[in-house]
């Protein structure tokens, strides 16, 4: 089993070796958005948030919570970043701006 509390890897599956389609791919980094946000792993998921391909991706996905959920928790991952990183605190905050 695996330590790590973002990265999804163990016996069941190792992240690094599955195929995914492009919706799954979005559906994918939004769970990891979201466990990067409740582990505190703020900068990973702040990266993830303004990555272009996953904007791409979740504007095209529709209506679902999920995607709602994707936002919030990337908002609140670069909301901390601009808190603990000062040369690119307005960057983060632009980027959580556009989202709301």
């Amino acid at each position: 089993s695996s330590n790590n509390t973002v990265e999804l890897s163990g016996k069941a599956m190792d992240e690094k070796e599955l195929v995914f389609t492009p919706l799954l791919h979005a559906y994918f980094i939004g769970v990891k958005t979201i466990a990067s946000s409740l582990f505190g792993r703020y900068e990973m998921g702040a990266h993830l948030a303004i990555a272009k391909e996953t904007q791409k991706y979740l504007k095209i996905t529709g209506g679902d919570n999920s995607r709602a959920m994707f936002w919030f928790h990337g908002s609140l991952c670069l909301y901390a970043m601009a808190r603990t990183n000062k040369k690119k605190k307005r960057k983060y905050r632009a980027q959580a701006k556009r989202i709301h």
